[in-house]
């Protein structure tokens, strides 16, 4: 039986103990560490770090006293003794979830002094997902451009899965950079394409600017709206996340990154009304010579916020692949 399995069966044998706040068990009883997983009394799922006797005497009480309420997690010191991480929504219990399974190697490794900080530090890295987004929906065009974003994600997890969270955080469109991914090798410029268009929209001189050392690709994903048997953000979503817990990848980094664009677990069915069918995917070489580009390296300081249309016909010298979806 996996991690998972085993966390799943444990808590379904929990049951809450009337008169008691919360009712726990241990996960690992050969570790020195106390941490456990349970219910509350009004039968909301939680995590459990019971501190040593005489944790405070080593630790400053505050760091460790300041509660953090949201709509669906909370987190707080019981009684000075048990730092407890409250699930309040079930909706994201698969979150939940996987929190508890990055969480469990790191701390089970760390010795009963040491474990309240490393609970803390990979906590700060998943809070993100369970804020109330306060962006603004995305418009379809964005919708289209981010499904062709995670595509790519996925070919090269699929490419490559023993380097997934270097994949995972070589994501960096969501976080303003202006190109959507970076690896060790290349950067991608990844653009969807409707099957009826031609050209693709360059939205600045520095999306296809091929002033540093590395290559630049451009992936055109090419599909057509299909809302019968088409892929929603929801499908891909799902996809892209069972795979990177598939590879060992660590989700939080892939969480952190769509919560860039209001994306969060509780929303994405709201973008569902838009299905797509992929046609294929074409990759070109931006950085050779004569690559029909506009870039920020050759104009003139008083030329900015360049936008322009490149006609994907046209591009057949700088094709190093294409696959059929």
């Amino acid at each position: 039986m996996n991690h998972r399995d085993s966390l799943l069966d444990l808590w379904l044998k929990i049951t809450p103990r009337e008169g008691y706040p919360f009712s726990y068990q241990k996960i690992d009883d050969s570790c020195a560490t106390d941490l456990n997983i349970g219910v509350s009394s009004k039968h909301e799922k939680c995590i459990i770090l019971v501190l040593p006797a005489n944790f405070f005497d080593q630790n400053p009480l505050p760091v460790f006293s300041t509660p953090i309420d949201y709509e669906n997690i909370q987190f707080y010191l019981h009684e000075e003794r048990e730092m407890v991480l409250l699930l309040k929504d079930d909706f994201y219990f698969k979150e939940f979830l996987d929190f508890t399974e990055t969480l469990l190697p790191e701390i089970l490794d760390s010795n009963e002094y040491d474990s309240p900080l490393v609970f803390i530090s990979i906590l700060k890295s998943w809070f993100e997902m369970f804020k109330p987004s306060s962006k603004k929906k995305l418009s379809k065009i964005e919708v289209l451009g981010l499904l062709a974003e995670l595509l790519v994600l996925e070919i090269e997890l699929n490419s490559l899965p023993l380097q997934a969270n270097l994949i995972l955080n070589g994501w960096r469109g969501p976080y303003g950079y202006s190109k959507d991914f970076e690896f060790e090798d290349r950067y991608i410029e990844v653009k969807y394409k409707a099957e009826s268009k031609k050209s693709i929209h360059i939205s600045s001189e520095f999306q296809l600017d091929t002033k540093g050392l590395k290559p630049v690709h451009l992936d055109v994903v090419t599909g057509k709206d299909d809302h019968v048997s088409g892929v929603t953000l929801s499908d891909l979503y799902k996809k892209v996340r069972k795979k990177i817990r598939a590879v060992n990848g660590d989700i939080s980094i892939y969480l952190k990154t769509l919560g860039q664009l209001g994306i969060i677990p509780s929303n994405i069915s709201s973008y569902d009304d838009i299905k797509v069918a992929f046609i294929d995917i074409q990759t070109f070489d931006a950085s050779l010579l004569g690559f029909p580009s506009i870039q920020r390296q050759y104009l003139k300081d008083a030329s900015f916020d360049v936008q322009y249309k490149i006609d994907i016909g046209h591009l057949d010298e700088f094709l190093l692949k294409k696959e059929c979806l």
